[in-house]
């Protein structure tokens, strides 16, 4: 029984800050605006702050409201706090955005250090599209997928959506892409790179003849471009928007 009450208040205690329930509660506070209360605000957006480290999509999101609460110039502004209230509370048809260009590698672990360095080496493989060698070239695809597939499932995403970087999103997001490419259909039948994920085209349309197949070189185009946005070499559009009950993120 003492176990099972001690291990109750551990998990009491380690249980994840909720950072929107807590913004709110710090609005709260600085539209009081008491003695009592701005203190008590004060420690709340801080408490979100320490919750919601560097680069992870916590950051992305809940940071951009974080900022303003540690500036007299929002947290003062009565005005400011009652639509910041409405968004925390409601959430807001506002799409905010961001630009990302930055040089990770200092804060990529060995292991996604690798997986960055493998998912550049894919990008250039399937940049020489079209192969002279059909049966080479699907000999090499398929070894190249492996270690990009192991790679993945080695570093899975954390159980809450927020506690992921912003970079580990990407490089997961990229080897969906590269992973998923009928090169046999594509050499076969096809003028363009063709995906083997599942697809239907809007409105439906019958898949007969040739070239029915998405040309997917937007979407290695955005890959590529993804990956040097980690190394400070391109620059990749991030979006979100504050839902009722959470939120959605894009990157462009």
């Amino acid at each position: 029984m003492t176990r099972m009450i001690l291990l109750a208040g551990v998990l009491r205690l380690t249980r994840p800050l909720n950072v929107r329930r807590t913004l709110l509660a710090a609005v709260d506070a600085f539209l009081e605006a008491s003695p009592t209360s701005l203190p008590t605000a004060h420690r709340f957006v801080a408490r979100c702050r320490k919750a919601c480290p560097s680069f992870t999509l916590g950051n992305v999101v809940w940071g951009y409201f974080i900022t303003h609460l540690t500036d007299s110039l929002f947290d003062e502004d009565s005005d400011y706090l009652r639509d910041l209230r409405m968004v925390l509370s409601a959430g807001s048809q506002e799409i905010y955005r961001t630009y990302l260009n930055f040089d990770f590698a200092r804060d990529l672990t060995p292991h996604e250090r690798a997986w960055l360095a493998t998912l550049s080496e894919m990008l250039e493989f399937l940049g020489r599209y079209p192969f002279a060698d059909t049966d080479a070239a699907l000999q090499e695809y398929a070894r190249r997928v492996d270690p990009i597939t192991l790679m993945t499932r080695l570093s899975p995403p954390p159980r809450r959506l927020e506690d992921e970087t912003i970079y580990h999103l990407i490089l997961r997001e990229v080897s969906a892409i590269l992973t998923t490419v009928d090169l046999r259909y594509s050499l076969l039948r096809s003028t363009h790179l063709t995906p083997q994920s599942p697809y239907a085209s809007y409105p439906p349309q019958p898949r007969s003849g040739r070239n029915q197949a998405p040309d997917i070189s937007a979407d290695l185009d955005w890959a590529r471009r993804a990956l040097l946005s980690l190394q400070e070499q391109a620059w990749l559009l991030v979006t979100w928007q504050v839902t009722p009950t959470h939120y959605h993120l894009s990157l462009h």
